[in-house]
């Protein structure tokens, strides 16, 4: 709502105006998490192409499998990139249009302390907007290296055998995925990067360059600390409406009464 600029607000249309633009930062960041769950999908499919061939064809059919998904994940991959950008695009729109209901205007229909009220639930959103902002950027980069490493090793296997394409590790199937959240968020508690990774990948990356599954065990990681985040911005966001929604109840019952 980038247009409305200079608008002598009431307090209906501040309120409605309020919900709106944090429903489409959230509605972002839904996104996100949603290609999330198709990301390692893609991931698993890529990784489960790999196998011994008994034949020329059935290696040619693995190499194909595997750049189908890759080609997905991929495609998932720029979506996020694009869906975290617009998250923020649209937040400082909300932040905008939120500084423009403070402003004192000649006709303006903003008491005080409704002024306070709207500014308050700003400030809530504010704060989880950084806490998922940073998860999103973290798992952003971890399904980044993810995925170039996958392509990685597919541009090597043009040159070599199958067994080239993934280094001696747990097949994909048993790697757990754990979420560890080691930073607090600014709404008090969760987490919003996951830095820690499994035991296993930790060891690994020490004794040279990361594997695939210790590489697909930082991107679980931090896409679980990614949808502990989304869902501590969903509850704010609950918080904030039922707010504003007793404060309109007071703002109607008060017309009523004049």
């Amino acid at each position: 709502m980038s247009l409305l600029v200079k608008k002598k607000w009431n307090w209906k249309e501040a309120s409605e105006e309020t919900k709106t633009e944090w429903g489409i930062v959230l509605k972002r960041y839904v996104m996100v998490d949603m290609s999330l769950f198709e990301l390692e999908r893609h991931f698993g499919e890529a990784m489960d192409a790999v196998g011994n061939s008994s034949s020329d064809e059935e290696r040619r059919q693995q190499l194909a499998d595997f750049d189908e998904a890759l080609a997905a994940s991929r495609k998932k991959l720029d979506k996020m990139a694009n869906n975290l950008k617009a998250a923020e695009d649209d937040q400082n729109t909300s932040d905008g249009t939120s500084g423009d209901m403070q402003i004192e205007r000649k006709g303006g229909q903003l008491s005080a302390s409704q002024k306070k009220a709207l500014s308050e639930e700003h400030h809530r959103e504010q704060y989880g907007f950084f806490a998922i902002e940073a998860s999103g950027q973290d798992v952003l980069m971890q399904a980044t290296a993810l995925q170039q490493a996958l392509e990685s090793r597919r541009n090597a296997s043009k040159h070599s055998s199958w067994m080239s394409i993934v280094p001696e590790a747990p097949a994909y199937a048993n790697v757990a995925a754990v979420a560890t959240p080691s930073a607090k968020s600014q709404q008090g508690g969760n987490s919003t990067a996951a830095q820690k990774t499994a035991p296993g990948a930790e060891k690994t990356d020490k004794q040279g360059p990361p594997t695939i599954a210790s590489l697909l065990s930082k991107y679980q990681a931090s896409s679980q600390a990614f949808h502990t985040d989304l869902g501590s911005f969903e509850d704010a966001q609950r918080k904030a409406f039922t707010n504003l929604l007793s404060l309109d109840a007071v703002s109607f019952s008060r017309s009523n009464l004049a």
